[in-house]
Order: C-alpha cells, then structure tokens, then sequence
C-alpha cells in the first residue's frame, strides 16, 4: 500500500499536463512531481529542464525508476493501451478522461486494474466541484424523491483558453477515430459522467443522439444531444458545444416532490436552487483538480473515494460509443 505522498510521473507533455497536471502536483501535498514523459525527446527535456526534474525516455525507462503513480494526460486513442501497460506493472493511473475510445479497450482495462495491485481513476474532476457533491448527497439520501429527469447543460467554445485565440484544434481532436468524438469526448464525457454518478447509476441506455459539424474544417462533431435512460424511470437529457453559445452551465433534476437547479456549476461561482430552500445558494470553487488528486491518493493508500473507478468510467464509455454509433449527424440527413 502507498504511503506518503505519491511519487508522481506526468505522460503527456503538452495541453492538459503542461497547464494542468504539473501545477496541481507542485501545489498539492498529496503528490510529487518526479518526471515527466512526452512524444519527442526534445519537447520532454525542455519541460524537465524547466522543471528541473528527470525526463524519461520510455514509459519503461518511467517503470523502473522509482515512480509510484503516473497522470496521464496523452491523446485520447492512447489512453486505454498506455494506462493498461502501467497498471499491469503494478503502477497507480490518474488517467484523462475519456477512458478510451472503444468499449473492449475499456472493459480490457477495468479487467487489467482488477488483477493488478495498482489503483486507476478516471479524471472527471466535475466530481469535485462543492455544488455538484451537495446535489450528489441530497440525492442519495433521497431528499428530492425519485428523480424521473435529469439534464446537464454545457456550451465551451473552442479554444477553450483565452491565452489560445485562434488556435486551430489538434489533430487528434479533429479526427473522430483518434479522438473517439470531439464533443462528445472532450465536453460530454464529463457530463454522461457527473449525470450517471449523481443516479448512481449501474447501467445506462442511448434513447436518441443528434450531432453537428460546425467548426470550419473538422469533420468531428462539435454539437452533441443524447437522450439518456437511466434505471426504470429517469430520462437523462445531455447537452454540449464547442461552437454555440450560451448564457451558462444547467444541470437540472426533477422528481415528482422536488427539484433543483444549478446554474454555471462548472465555474468557480455557481448558485444552487432547489425545492428545499427558499433561497438560492452560492457555492464557490477555485480548483476542482487538487481535491481530486488528493482523492486518487487516498484510494491508492486504499482509502475511500469518490473518484471515478473503471467501473464507473467504462458506463460513460458505453454511453458514447452507443451515441456515436447510432446516431445521426444532421449534415447528413436529406
């Protein structure tokens, strides 16, 4: 069992390592940065050297060299085959959602964690946000009776950064087999996620999926609507866009003697109102990623967690392969 704090690796040297991971390591107790590893030799001992810590130059140099947990942050079609090698040699995973791309990968995956010593949680860090836990207990705890409709709303134009206008998508993102999706992945696995995990949900079925392509140039969607069922009796509504605007987040719950509504709960401010209370609420949230790293690090000590198994994350995988594969994309209908 891992004790202290984790000897931590980031793979993946650029976007969501660079900006994400390696400042959430360095600012939290739970973690130390020991290395990194990215796709070329140059891009990876420039950002060690920056860092002054070791750059690795194979995921088997990472392997035999001290390190307890990796955050892996690498394109979306290397997630599930890069984070079964690390597992399978007894290393703990903090890996970038989606998953993977494909269902079997998925499964092969969750089955690899489960013959391992090693720890894997899938990084939905919207899990984390202080509105979206307060819905989570007052559901589970059955305050606003039995949910029949849930919806989650979500609208991030692309670039997602303001220090990036302009900048044109990655080619991993832009192609729908490397990315597995664009929006759906990018945007809508968090949502399919934070929907399921609100339920408590065990099995999840695709009603109906439209998709658009509306960004200049990429043949990937960038407008996702899934119609969800979840249980016997709740309709779940999902809704994400990297091109349409919005005037903020929604994620709604509606039960037959209560409801509630959470407004922009994926920013740092968001107002919570529900049939409880006759006031609205405001919940503040500066960084959903330290606290979920330091809940990754209590379950690899074997600690209790509210992070995303593979189990759990495998549902939202299934979710959006069903999507994709059934639905329709409204540019190509008649």
């Amino acid at each position: 069992m891992t004790t202290g704090p984790l000897r931590m690796a980031v793979v993946g040297t650029r976007g969501q390592g660079e900006r994400v991971a390696v400042p959430t390591i360095a600012t939290s107790g739970a973690a130390t940065l020991v290395g990194v590893l990215g796709s070329s030799t140059e891009r990876t001992r420039a950002v060690a050297d920056r860092l002054d810590v070791p750059a690795y130059p194979s995921l088997e140099a990472l392997a035999g060299g001290g390190v307890d947990a990796v955050w892996l942050t690498t394109p979306n079609h290397l997630h599930a085959s890069m984070a079964t090698w690390l597992v399978e040699r007894g290393i703990h995973v903090l890996l970038e959602k989606p998953m993977a791309i494909d269902v079997g990968e998925a499964t092969a995956l969750a089955e690899a964690v489960a013959g391992s010593s090693a720890t894997l949680r899938v990084a939905y860090q919207h899990r984390f946000r202080p509105a979206h836990q307060q819905l989570c207990a007052q559901l589970r705890r059955g305050e606003l009776g039995e949910i029949g409709r849930l919806r989650v709303h979500r609208h991030w134009k692309f670039p997602y950064f303001d220090e990036a206008p302009g900048t044109p998508p990655s080619a991993w993102r832009s192609s729908p087999a490397a990315s597995g999706g664009w929006s759906i992945n990018d945007l809508g696995s968090h949502l399919v996620d934070l929907a399921l995990w609100l339920l408590d949900a065990r099995s999840v079925t695709v009603l109906d999926a439209v998709f658009t392509r509306q960004f200049p140039g990429v043949e990937n969607d960038t407008t996702a609507l899934l119609t969800l069922r979840v249980g016997e009796r709740c309709v779940v509504g999902i809704e994400c866009s990297n091109v349409l605007a919005s005037p903020g987040s929604l994620v709604e719950a509606y039960s037959p003697t209560g409801w509630a509504r959470l407004t922009d709960s994926f920013d740092p401010v968001s107002t919570t109102v529900t049939s409880l209370a006759p006031l609205p609420v405001t919940t503040t949230c500066d960084d959903a990623y330290r606290p979920m790293l330091e809940d990754f690090a209590a379950a690899c000590r074997g600690e209790p967690s509210s992070g995303a198994t593979p189990a759990e994350a495998l549902l939202s995988v299934e979710a959006v392969q069903a999507a994709r594969r059934g639905g329709r994309y409204l540019e190509d209908l008649p």
